[in-house]
């Protein structure tokens, strides 16, 4: 009877104690088929990771190599520059010095130079910093082409010359030719600033002022009026 009651008692527990050994082992293999997975995750995150890497290496061969190509080119390019600087300031050279020949009779030739073409060749002794040069290109322009549409902006670049040299007292003359003579020109209000300019630096303040105003009247949307709103603020309007 004894006996009969210890198995009644003892095969519960007998039971659990197996279903748990089960239950563990259940778990660890799910959890091996778990780290293989994420082993082989791993294994595949490795592989796509070098291949990302060369392909990196690639971009950058490829980067070198198109950025010691593009240095090249603008080498080339720089050379090709300083080239044509030359071809256009030998051209200019020869082409005042054949006009300067022409003009003094020691060519027994006739030669008429577009205006577009004298207008260039001044102006290009102009921002070359050729100012004595220019001032003669752009005198000889406007007595031989008056009319041209290029006449204004002669007149306005002679006026320049004078102003970049120092000579203020021409310089101002050059200015009021153009504001005279050329009334529909577009340089106007740029013309105007300069004669004040002029003004500024000969010491009278008051004509300054009064050119400076005229600007804030007449060209109140050009691209000087700021210009001529500060002058005045340095003139203590």
């Amino acid at each position: 009877m004894r006996r009969h009651l210890l198995t009644i008692i003892l095969l519960p527990v007998l039971a659990a104690i197996l279903g748990g050994c089960l239950a563990t082992s259940k778990d660890i293999a799910d959890l091996q088929d778990d780290i293989f997975n994420l082993k082989s995750q791993i294994k595949e995150l490795q592989r796509n990771q070098a291949d990302l890497l060369g392909r990196i290496d690639t971009l950058n061969s490829n980067i070198a190599i198109l950025n010691g190509q593009l240095d090249e080119s603008k080498n080339k390019m720089s050379s090709l520059n300083e080239s044509l600087d030359d071809i256009r300031n030998n051209l200019s050279d020869n082409f005042r010095n054949l006009n300067e020949k022409i003009n003094s009779g020691s060519v027994g030739v006739t030669f008429s130079m577009p205006p577009s073409d004298a207008y260039r060749l001044a102006y290009n002794d102009f921002v070359n910093g050729r100012y004595d040069l220019a001032t003669t290109g752009f005198r000889d322009f406007l007595v031989k082409y008056s009319s041209a549409a290029l006449a204004p902006s002669a007149q306005y670049y002679l006026a320049e010359c004078y102003y970049a040299l120092g000579n203020y007292d021409r310089a101002l003359l050059e200015f009021k030719n153009l504001l005279a003579n050329f009334p529909g020109s577009d340089r106007l209000p740029a013309a105007t600033l300069k004669a004040a300019l002029c003004y500024k630096q000969l010491g009278n303040s008051a004509e300054a002022r009064k050119y400076l105003e005229s600007i804030l009247q007449l060209y109140p949307y050009s691209l000087e009026v700021n210009t001529a709103r500060a002058e005045l603020q340095n003139l203590g309007r």
